[in-house]
């Protein structure tokens, strides 16, 4: 109770964001199909126009793009065609089958490392190997960025991966649910821990690549995030089931802003809440997106005339009346909390 007292005080004392809210307490598509909602705004980064990137040239397992970026399909596999409905959020009501993804989780594989040093060359790439090994038998990720900034393409972007697991995210117009099927998976060869999670050369990687999907796909800054920002556990109902880039990811070298800012969809949405153990693995800190998101809630519940405990109790139950795999998710969203 005092880190939740602690984390409404922090955000009272921050200037009020307008952020309006959006939905009903007990949305229910089926008895009210057009609830009364008032516009959103989700923070964007200002850098936000898509790029355009097009394919140069294909051979031999290699596909060559005008940014150079370089994607090795040698470690490809398939699973199945992606299939999943987003939920307006307007009026809660389900798309129809999408197939085209909505956006981009990025990962760390928290896989065995070795110095990266000249002298642990053989060692490095030995490791690496093994690994996308493990990733294509497993269908982890879409895409691996190894030690060395190479980019490997492991499930086909066609298909869903076993990345996300139980996760929720949602920009100004949709809620995404079990990102495994709607997101794309980019994950770095990388451990949480280390001192520098990532080497240079995966930081140049990452943002061809970025630059690449958001150009084929059309995909929005809002809708790129973090494994930490999307995770959530159904049973405590906190965030952070994964807590990989719960810190320290390179949005701005990536051409995403300020990622971080973007507040958190499961504490605005549905109550969510998050620990210390959640605090230490952001090393401490609270993103602004947190706050903003705190702040949200709090004049909610006070314009709903209630105590934050009885508003936060409100938005979960909104989430269990939503249940979202009675809306639609099969067995396959919910693979990969490893």
């Amino acid at each position: 109770m005092e880190a939740q007292r602690q984390r409404v005080r922090l955000a009272i004392a921050i200037p009020l964001t307008a952020l309006l809210l959006s939905f009903t307490l007990t949305p229910n598509v089926a008895r009210n199909p057009q609830p009364h909602a008032v516009p959103v705004r989700v923070h964007a980064a200002a850098d936000s126009a898509v790029p355009k990137v097009w394919l140069v040239e294909r051979k031999a397992g290699l596909e060559i793009f005008s940014n150079g970026l370089r994607l090795e399909n040698e470690f490809l596999t398939s699973t199945r065609t992606r299939s999943y409905r987003a939920f307006d959020r307007r009026t809660w009501r389900a798309s129809n089958g999408e197939t085209r993804p909505a956006g981009i989780v990025f990962h760390t594989t928290e896989s065995r490392m070795a110095p990266f040093e000249p002298s642990q060359n053989a060692r490095l790439q030995y490791n690496g190997r093994n690994l996308l090994a493990f990733i294509a038998k497993n269908h982890l990720y879409h895409f691996v960025i190894d030690r060395f900034g190479r980019v490997f393409r492991v499930v086909a972007e066609t298909d869903y991966a076993n990345h996300a697991g139980r996760s929720v995210w949602a920009d100004d117009r949709f809620i995404y649910w079990s990102l495994n099927q709607s997101f794309l998976g980019v994950a770095f060869e990388a451990q949480t821990e280390s001192a520098d999670i990532a080497t240079r050369a995966q930081i140049d990687a990452a943002r061809v690549l970025t630059e690449m999907l958001r150009s084929r796909y059309r995909i929005p800054v809002a809708d790129c995030v973090t494994h930490a920002q999307v995770s959530v556990n159904l049973q405590t109902m906190r965030l952070g089931y994964h807590t990989d880039w719960a810190a320290n990811f390179p949005f701005r070298d990536v051409g995403l802003g300020d990622g971080y800012n973007t507040p958190v969809a499961a504490l605005t949405l549905f109550g969510f809440d998050y620990d210390s153990a959640f605090l230490q693995a952001n090393g401490g800190r609270v993103w602004p997106g947190l706050v903003i998101a705190e702040e949200q809630i709090v004049q909610e519940a006070a314009a709903h005339g209630t105590t934050l405990e009885l508003y936060r109790r409100k938005l979960r139950q909104r989430f269990h009346d939503w249940k979202p795999d009675r809306a639609g998710s099969s067995a396959d969203d919910a693979a990969g909390d490893r």
